[in-house]
């Protein structure tokens, strides 16, 4: 069946409606050790700016790699969650990548705060390709990626990222540096 772009964005603006009903009360679940393969597809974007960024080059840091979209409210909603985590774990080897799915840099400044746009490293996919090499099935979709570069946890929907789990979590890898 063929369908069109618009009728795309159209339902997935309703089921960002209805995930952002349950929003409070999920996105606390416990994180699992990914199970797939551990080696993240190629990702090599321009940020707000217009430099070019690859996920290669940040070995040695976690990296936490959310893609979300402007039109996406579970992804909008979820973001001060990751910049909190981010501030109470103050740690500079932990880098937030957001990348944009989509949109252009007018949108995505209109719709991110200025203090996501300034501490994370906000990438954009305006024509899909990385969604695509990354298999991206629902927004907003994160990959946490160890100092190794391997994919250690992925969680597909919005989430609390600043409860006392998540932050154990990206806790343990900046110790082990694994």
């Amino acid at each position: 069946m063929f369908v069109q772009m618009s009728e795309l964005r159209v339902a997935g603006k309703a089921a960002a409606l209805l995930a952002s009903l349950v929003w409070f009360t999920a996105g606390a679940g416990e994180l699992k050790p990914y199970a797939g393969d551990p080696v993240p597809p190629p990702l090599r974007l321009q940020d707000l700016r217009g430099a070019s960024h690859d996920l290669d080059s940040l070995r040695g840091k976690v990296v936490i790699v959310n893609f979300w979209a402007s039109w996406c409210a579970p992804c909008r909603q979820e973001m001060p969650s990751l910049w909190r985590m981010q501030k109470a774990l103050r740690n500079p080897a932990l880098l937030v990548v957001a990348v944009n799915v989509g949109d252009r840099e007018p949108v995505i400044r209109a719709v991110l705060p200025a203090a996501i746009q300034r501490d994370f490293l906000v990438l954009m996919d305006p024509s899909r390709v990385a969604f695509r090499e990354w298999r991206i099935r629902a927004f907003p979709a994160t990959y946490v990626i160890d100092t190794r570069g391997r994919i250690r946890y992925v969680w597909y929907g919005a989430r609390q990222w600043d409860n006392r789990e998540s932050l154990g979590a990206m806790r343990r890898l900046l110790l082990h540096k694994q």
